[in-house]
């Protein structure tokens, strides 16, 4: 088993947006080139648009938050809870479409994984050792953020449809997704707070403000262990626009649209009916 893959099979569905192997019969399109050719991205998105039945505003901020998550969730899950790094360069990346043309999934052309020098695989050929944690830090964001989700976001703005703010937003809540997601069975939830915190709100960084863990305690849940524990929700500062499909969904409990008396209650409701 490779060193990704043993990784993968670990984090479950924190990592279940990122695969080894590009589903048969799947659509797939490389990060990079949605990245440097602006047709391309422009049909994509138009595609999307044509399949979800909405307008070019709503498809390229939807478009654009799955392509986040299917980036950020498994990158930032690992490094939390396994201290490894997946290589999602965007170079290195290819984009998994769904049967709307939205990227919900991802696989590496190289199943490349950064890790410590003490890692049980630190000797693998698919592994790059780094000396120690904020080196590894550093390396998802050199890596990840900078070497993929700028680009994307940069990209996506270049269409004229969203602002950076509304993009880097959609970046924000992908990766405090990520941490919110292992507070269901990882770790005490002040250090998932100061993990997003040390990852999003650093001085001069994009995603400052757009997004934040709030804790709350749930009820109990029927047939379920939730009750008296502690998890992580993710508050957003942007719309991701959501609700706008023409379905007319209600507001994710993440939208700022939503005051804090209807999250919670949709939170909670979710949770009884589990």
């Amino acid at each position: 088993m490779l060193p990704l893959e043993d990784t993968l099979v670990r984090l479950g569905s924190v990592g279940a947006r990122l695969t080894l192997r590009v589903p048969a019969g799947g659509r797939a399109i490389g990060a990079d080139e949605l990245i440097e050719d602006g047709p391309a991205l422009t049909e994509a998105v138009r595609a999307c648009e044509i399949s979800l039945g909405t307008d070019a505003e709503v498809a390229a901020s939807l478009f654009h938050k799955q392509w986040s998550v299917s980036v950020a969730r498994a990158a930032v899950g690992a490094f939390t809870a396994e201290r490894r790094v997946p290589d999602l360069l965007a170079e290195n990346t290819v984009l998994i479409l769904d049967r709307m043309g939205r990227p919900t999934g991802a696989s590496l052309r190289t199943p490349r994984l950064a890790v410590l020098a003490g890692d049980p695989d630190a000797a693998h050929p698919n592994s790059v050792v780094v000396a120690d944690e904020a080196a590894l830090r550093d390396w998802l964001r050199a890596r990840v953020i900078d070497g993929h989700l700028t680009g994307a976001v940069e990209a996506m703005a270049a269409l004229g449809l969203l602002t950076e703010e509304q993009l880097w937003g959609n970046v924000a809540a992908a990766c405090a997704g990520a941490l919110a997601v292992l507070s269901n069975r990882w770790g005490p939830v002040e250090e998932l707070v100061a993990e997003a915190a040390e990852l999003l709100d650093v001085p001069g960084a994009p995603t400052r403000g757009l997004a934040r863990l709030v804790p709350e305690r749930s009820e109990m849940a029927r047939g379920t262990e939730h009750g008296g524990s502690v998890k992580l929700h993710v508050r957003r500062e942007t719309c991701c626009l959501h609700h706008c499909l023409p379905a007319d969904p209600p507001q994710c409990s993440s939208c700022p649209l939503l005051d804090e008396e209807e999250r919670v209650r949709r939170r909670q409701a979710l949770l009884r009916s589990s």
